[in-house]
């Protein structure tokens, strides 16, 4: 999900409380610099729904919200994203949105195998 195909970066570092109010953390490396990932789950409903909230860890970097919803279908599960980004990121909306998009194939392609 978080390779050189989609943002040219890498994963190097994970920290996972996977619960609600659980906090997470994980630090990539893009084009040599290190980059800070923040958030908190809201919501683990398992297998239904996941929420939680999302940053990119340096100041005055908005907080953003995103919903997954998993939805059955035949021997498949369909994933539906809301994105709900602060005011301050609406000029990156469509960037945002195609990463998560790409992110999302990265992962279908990696559990189809």
């Amino acid at each position: 999900m978080f390779n050189a195909e989609i943002q040219k970066e890498s994963i190097v570092e994970l920290k996972n409380e996977a619960r609600p109010r659980g906090e997470f953390s994980y630090t990539t490396k893009r084009l040599g610099e290190k980059i800070t990932y923040e958030g908190e789950f809201k919501i683990i409903d398992r297998p239904r729904i996941l929420e939680f909230t999302w940053n990119e860890g340096r100041a005055g970097v908005a907080l953003n919200t995103i919903r997954v919803l998993f939805e059955g279908a035949a021997q498949n599960t369909k994933l539906k994203i809301s994105l709900v980004l602060d005011h301050s990121e609406e000029i990156n909306a469509d960037n945002i949105k195609s990463l998560w998009s790409q992110r999302t194939k990265a992962l279908s392609t990696l559990l189809s195998k």
